[in-house]
């Protein structure tokens, strides 16, 4: 009887260090630790991801796709140069701002309010594509795996006005000139102005709908400053 419990020490330490080596050397294991989405009345919204490799061998990113709810695939970022995820690092990708996230078939846009939706990350990499879920079981991703055929496509969508992101619900855009270049404000439709001007943040709603009253408003305050401006709707 104890003759036998050294080698069945041995044989557990070997177990042990075969499955830690595998673990860290051969396996490639990354994990979607972290989202944070940040919405904005002017600048568009955007998304963080966070993921980590858990595994000591870099893995070579190509793209990176949510799935969302088992349903629908949204392409986060597809990399001109892949993206090297060493061993026990981890990363965020920052999405661009946009304006809102559409059904790619329909055109519609989607509500992309990830609270108390099911996510999951595939992660394309030089060696086949990964799965990892946020706080969903290895069943559920497994599950969500098998069904990528399935799954409808959603799609960024970034409108621009002078250059700048432009989101819903904008009423007017403000252009003045300053020191030669012409800066564009926005005028949300509850009044509120996307950065001060003439010391004015806020146009009042009960003459918003009347693009001329508005105007002279603005008129009225930039007038002792002598700033050239043009008002004009914004169609969104």
């Amino acid at each position: 009887m104890f003759e036998i419990l050294p080698y069945a020490r041995d044989v557990c330490i070997l177990a042990i260090t075969a499955w830690t080596f595998y673990y860290t050397f051969v396996s490639k294991n990354v994990s979607f630790t972290k989202y944070l989405m940040k919405e904005s009345l002017f600048q568009g919204d955007r998304m963080f991801i966070t993921i980590e490799n858990k595994s000591l061998r870099p893995i070579v990113i190509h793209k990176v796709s949510l799935i969302i709810n088992g349903q629908y695939k949204l392409m986060v970022e597809s990399y001109e140069k892949p993206l090297i995820l060493d061993g026990f690092k981890a990363t965020t990708i920052e999405m661009r701002p946009f304006s809102e996230i559409h059904d790619y078939d329909t055109n519609q846009p989607y509500d992309l309010s990830l609270s108390g939706k099911k996510m999951c990350l595939k992660i394309e990499t030089g060696r086949g594509s990964l799965f990892s879920g946020y706080q969903l079981s290895f069943r559920e991703v497994q599950k969500i795996k098998k069904n990528e055929g399935n799954l409808k496509l959603l799609t960024f969508y970034r409108k621009t006005y002078n250059g700048k992101i432009l989101v819903p619900n904008i009423k007017y855009a403000l252009l003045y000139t300053k020191d030669g270049v012409v800066e564009t404000v926005f005028i949300h439709q509850n009044g509120i102005i996307s950065e001060e001007i003439g010391g004015i943040s806020r146009v009042d709603q009960s003459i918003l709908h009347n693009s001329d009253a508005v105007s002279k408003m603005i008129a009225d305050v930039l007038a002792p400053l002598e700033i050239p401006f043009t008002l004009k709707k914004v169609t969104y």
